[in-house]
């Protein structure tokens, strides 16, 4: 399961009017993405920017069955960027995995934002340790995508029995730090960063796993059974949204409909919006009467009886409808309601497919005349 962390803080229009302080204006959010694999991020309404951090996954240690001291795995690198977007655009949003400890350490997965298949943003995962005497590298700035980028750490070299640690992850304003060289007998520390790289095993100890996001495995020491696995890297989305105020206009939600003459569509949805197009919310009830610029008929939720009118009840946002054509053709459906600018929507009516049945008489001489 993706684990999505929501934090809200409100950003103030602070003024002053004869001591009265000026209304909130503003919300802004933070999505937090730290499980590694492919989620979704839909532009709320009213968003016209974002601003995306990402850091790769750390790389994995170095293991096989020749059971000795190994140096340390790489860290994330980090990225970032701010641009513009458009209200109902999905964006495809991968955290990295964090590479495996194995023979050899697994390089950690890249971090990145795409949207119809180009990538705005992308923080390269740091290097596994590929063989038993060689550190990972750090993830590469070079090889990130953004307005903002820095390099993960890398491992730390093996010692006579002790291994390296972990490189750091980036910053968001520098570099990671390298893992720390193993000393005879002692694992060198993990290197600092936004998630700090595993320490490298004493002789006859593990090596520490990274730490999030983005940390690289240590190596294990001498006889330590077992090196660190990467962490998994992390996607940070922070946008601004304004407060909805009263309701301006009316705009449907739903998309257009192909429809057979005389079937009755799928769910309409007509939603009220403020001025800046936000969402708003009914402060009373709010009748909507509903036209049609061909011959049709208009049907509740149930599809139980006629209607000309749905209402969008105090406190609500939206009303729903279906509707039945009764002409072939492109309808433009109406809704208005006093006060508010009018929304239209195209449902078009096709016919009913022909179906064509095809018979085989069997050849013989004898139907032949």
């Amino acid at each position: 399961m993706k684990k999505v962390t929501l934090y809200s803080s409100l950003c103030l229009a602070v003024g002053w009017l004869w001591s009265i302080p000026a209304p909130v204006q503003a919300q802004t959010f933070t999505n937090i993405y730290t499980s590694a694999g492919t989620t979704n991020f839909v532009v709320p309404s009213g968003v016209t920017q974002i601003i995306v951090r990402a850091w790769g996954g750390g790389g994995g240690s170095h293991d096989s069955s020749f059971n000795a001291e190994r140096p340390g795995a790489g860290g994330g690198a980090y990225a970032s960027s701010s641009f513009a977007v458009t209200s109902g655009n999905s964006y495809t949003i991968v955290v990295g995995a964090g590479g495996a400890s194995g023979n050899p350490g697994q390089n950690g997965g890249a971090s990145y934002v795409s949207f119809s298949g180009t990538t705005n943003v992308l923080a390269a995962g740091g290097g596994g340790t590929p063989d038993t005497n060689t550190q990972g590298p750090g993830g590469s700035a070079a090889a990130s995508i953004g307005t903002t980028t820095f390099s993960g750490g890398s491992g730390g070299a093996r010692g006579t029995d002790a291994g390296g640690g972990g490189g750091g992850s980036a910053f968001t304003n520098a570099n990671g730090n390298n893992g720390a060289d193993g000393s005879g007998t002692t694992g060198g520390a993990g290197g600092t960063g936004t998630g700090n790289g595993g320490n490298g095993g004493n002789n006859g100890q593990v090596g520490s796993d990274g730490n999030a996001p983005g940390g690289g495995g240590g190596g294990r020491g001498n006889a330590g059974v077992t090196s660190g696995d990467g962490a998994a890297g992390r996607v940070v989305i922070v946008y601004t949204q304004g407060v909805a105020g009263p309701p301006s206009a009316l705009a449907f939600s739903s998309t257009p409909q192909s429809v057979i003459i005389s079937n009755v569509s799928a769910l309409m949805t007509v939603q009220l919006r403020d001025t800046n197009n936000l969402t708003a919310t009914a402060t009373n009830n709010v009748i909507v009467n509903l036209s049609s610029s061909l011959s049709g008929t208009f049907r509740n939720v149930g599809d139980t009886a006629n209607i000309i009118t749905v209402v969008i009840s105090n406190g609500l946002t939206s009303a729903s409808f279906r509707y039945i054509p009764t002409v072939l053709g492109s309808h433009l459906l109406t809704a208005t309601a006093s006060g508010l600018t009018s929304a239209t929507q195209t449902l078009t009516a096709v016919d009913q497919p022909t179906i064509v049945q095809t018979y085989f008489v069997p050849f013989s001489e004898e139907n032949v005349q």
